[in-house]
């Protein structure tokens, strides 16, 4: 499975698909530099995630994230809740 993701990223840079700023973010779920996030509006999304959320949203296509996210936490709290054993 390894293999397999290697090989299709360098793939899709070869191809010019892979945006590097989104790799990046999906191989270190973002760098943390200590800055102020707005209030969760949850109990359920720990701190981490919250953190790895608010950086989510600031690239290209997952901008409005947060936004969005506040707005329907509820829906995917159902979701959440229904995945879990």
């Amino acid at each position: 499975m390894i293999f397999s993701g290697l090989l299709t990223f360098k793939l899709m840079e070869m191809e010019k698909t892979l945006d590097p700023v989104e790799f990046r973010f999906f191989l270190t779920g973002g760098i943390s530099l200590g800055e102020a996030l707005p209030d969760n509006p949850t109990t359920w999304v720990s701190e981490k995630l919250w953190g790895e959320m608010n950086r989510l949203d600031k690239i290209g296509v997952f901008k409005g994230w947060i936004d969005h996210f506040m707005i329907h936490h509820e829906y995917y709290k159902q979701m959440y809740e229904h995945s879990t054993p």
